[in-house]
């Protein structure tokens, strides 16, 4: 049983993030938030981002988070797993900074 301090509701609705650390490649990447609470997010994409990682996020200008959240615009990586092996997509914890 988890046992959580803060409420989380299941959304669906698409992220976009750049890893902010030094020598990381400005590229912009693609995810899909799967949950939502004030102090952050769970998100499925294709690249394995390290626990202490640093993001950028930003949403689509056309999807938002479910009324009455916000999305910050940084956050740092908590978690991370690969729930298939072999299949390329990774859940990752993100807690806003």
């Amino acid at each position: 049983m988890e046992n959580r301090k803060v409420i989380r509701e299941n959304v669906l609705f698409s992220l976009h993030y750049v890893r902010e650390e030094d020598g990381a490649s400005d590229e912009c990447r693609d995810a899909t938030v799967m949950d939502i609470s004030e102090r952050g997010i769970r998100f499925e994409t294709i690249e394995r981002l390290p626990v202490g990682t640093t993001l950028k996020l930003t949403c689509d200008h056309d999807e938002k988070p479910p009324e009455g959240h916000t999305v910050s615009d940084k956050g740092v990586v908590v978690w991370s797993i690969q729930p298939e092996p072999g299949v390329p997509l990774f859940l990752v914890g993100l807690k806003y900074v």
